[in-house]
């Protein structure tokens, strides 16, 4: 849970920070338009991420790693299409509508999380990783005289990292998909 919280807030004030500042040609640059963009952009995102489960889980049927996995690998092009694009803020806002569903597979990484810690630890984990996104960004932006897409890399990073805990989640032998195949501990269920 920590590295699926870290992936969004290394990078998620940063978009918004962008957006909010854009002098674009694609919109009248208003005291009005700005924020209200922003605020449609932060909207727009969560709306698509309350929806992901619903998306990974309901209509596509995958396992919980199964939604942890793809659902990440939807984000990390995302953000890979992010930091090429800083600049280009349709593009952004696009992306990171189009992650948050893959975001949305936070259902499945916390029910992952659930076979190896209780939900007060869950908790915790979300909590730190809230933090340490932050700083993990500002730390970046400080070390590389705030080349915006440090924060993309981070967030990538963090995105990659929640996939391979869930696989490890998985294989555990404490997993109920892992059970039910009747597999050992160390061998993948999909």
């Amino acid at each position: 849970m920590m590295f699926h919280q870290i992936h969004y807030f290394a990078y998620a004030y940063v978009l918004l920070s962008v957006v909010y500042t854009w002098e674009g040609t694609y919109l009248p640059n208003t005291a009005m338009t700005i924020p209200y963009i922003s605020a449609v952009t932060f909207l727009l995102g969560w709306l698509t991420y309350i929806n992901g489960k619903w998306l990974l889980n309901d209509v596509l049927k995958l396992t919980d790693y199964a939604s942890v996995t793809i659902g990440h690998i939807i984000v990390v092009v995302c953000l890979v299409i992010m930091a090429f694009n800083v600049q280009r803020i349709p593009v952004l806002i696009s992306m990171w509508v189009l992650g948050g569903l893959g975001g949305g597979s936070v259902y499945a990484v916390k029910k992952l999380s659930l076979l190896d810690i209780n939900e007060e630890q869950v908790e915790l984990m979300e909590n730190i990783g809230h933090v340490l996104g932050v700083l993990l960004t500002i730390t970046g932006l400080t070390a590389f005289s705030g080349l915006i897409e440090i924060s993309f890399i981070i967030a990538i990073i963090a995105a990659f990292a929640t996939i391979a805990i869930g696989k490890l989640l998985q294989t555990t032998g404490n997993h109920p998909e892992t059970k039910a195949l009747g597999k050992s501990p160390n061998t993948p269920t999909n």
